[in-house]
Formats: C-alpha cells, structure tokens, sequence
C-alpha cells in the first residue's frame, strides 16, 4: 500500500454524509486535511470547527514467510469548540466508518482502531479527539 493509496482510502472512509455534515462549511469543502488545517484569518473563530486532521502514516511492515506487507499506523484527530457533546458523537462517527471496515486498498486485510482519546487543548477552548487506526495489507 503506497502513501497515496492510505490517504485516499482514509479521505473516503471519512468522506461521507454522515461525517462531513457535522464539519465546518467554513472551508468550501470537506473540512477533513491530511496534516495541517489552513489557518483561519480569524484564528478565534468558533466557525472554522470542527475539522478533521490525518497524520502521515507510519509503516512498520507486516511480513509473512512469503510476502513483505503493510503494517500501518494512522493518527487522526478531530479538533472542536464545541461544548456539548458534539465532539464524542463525531468521533464515534469516524470510529465506526474506520474500525472492521472493508477500505479501498490493495492486498487489504484489517482495518481497526486501537484508540480513541479525548483531550482539551491548552487554549481552553479548543477540545481533540485523537484515533489511532491500524491498517493490514499484503501485495
């Protein structure tokens, strides 16, 4: 599974209706980035949350006696200001389009989150949802 190929399957497993319905609409698209969110002109603004953010994966290889595979580690967070639950239903979301789902990847064998941890950011006003996944493959 080559980078490119994680990061579109990820962008579709997140892609949907049910997802981005609850993202900000402040971006002109879907509000879900691999790495870094664009800054806000206003960085205070409540309206560019929440949003979505996919980390570069890390590939620690899944080999077997015959074949070199994937091994992959994703982290992806899910930023919100909002104050009323909405982050945890988001996250739960993402979860179940994440974990024990059929993803678009060659050799595809597992996909599964292995963490899901909530935290506050030090702003005082910005909260994160950060989900580890870990994704099988072989050639």
């Amino acid at each position: 599974m080559t980078p490119n190929e994680i990061r579109s399957a990820t962008y579709a497993r997140l892609n949907v209706a049910a997802v981005t319905d609850l993202l900000s609409t402040q971006y002109g698209r879907a509000a879900i980035f691999w790495g870094r969110a664009p800054q806000a002109t206003d960085s205070g603004s409540d309206a560019m949350f929440p949003h979505i953010t996919i980390s570069a994966p890390s590939n620690v290889g899944f080999n077997t006696k015959d074949s070199t595979g994937n091994n992959v580690i994703l982290q992806i967070d899910i930023w919100s200001r909002a104050q009323d639950g909405a982050l945890e239903r988001l996250a739960e979301i993402a979860s179940d389009r994440l974990d024990r789902t059929q993803w678009a990847i060659t050799g595809f064998i597992a996909a599964e989150v292995e963490a899901m941890d909530f935290m506050d950011d030090p702003d005082g006003r910005t909260r994160r949802c950060m989900i580890r996944v870990r994704v099988i493959s072989l050639p």
